[in-house]
């Protein structure tokens, strides 16, 4: 039987994708993505959440990533309809910054001064870029 973390949302969803156990998310994070998927209406599933030092190091990601000290995780999406929903259920939730894969969207909560908000990015390849 699972085991969560939040109404929604379980421990396995939220741990590093290493193996190492580590699940520590933000409370913070947890709130707004109850509040995210109660807008949406529907259920979530998180691909990445947590990530340990060893592992953010493993994938090219420093210390400080938003994912590296539990405040952001990603969401798969399976069209351009969905991310576009989702998108505004987490802008409605209050997240404040946002990123755009092809078949997921990150949702980040990370605090003001240590990273910028109202932002949104995309992860695609931008050719001679």
């Amino acid at each position: 039987m699972a085991e969560y973390l939040s109404r929604h949302f379980t421990v396995q969803e939220m741990t590093c994708r290493c193996g190492c156990g580590d699940h520590a998310v933000q409370p913070g994070l947890l709130d707004r993505l109850e509040r995210m998927r109660a807008i949406y209406g529907a259920p979530m599933t998180p691909t990445s959440a947590k990530r340990c030092d060893d592992y953010a190091a493993r994938v090219g990601i420093g210390k400080g990533d938003a994912h590296n000290l539990g405040w952001a995780v990603d969401i798969a999406t399976r069209s351009g309809r969905e991310r576009f929903a989702m998108l505004n259920a987490a802008r409605e939730a209050g997240f404040r910054r946002l990123g755009i894969g092809r078949d997921f969207i990150h949702v980040d909560c990370g605090p003001e001064g240590l990273y910028p908000q109202d932002v949104i990015w995309d992860y695609y390849q931008r050719a001679g870029g």
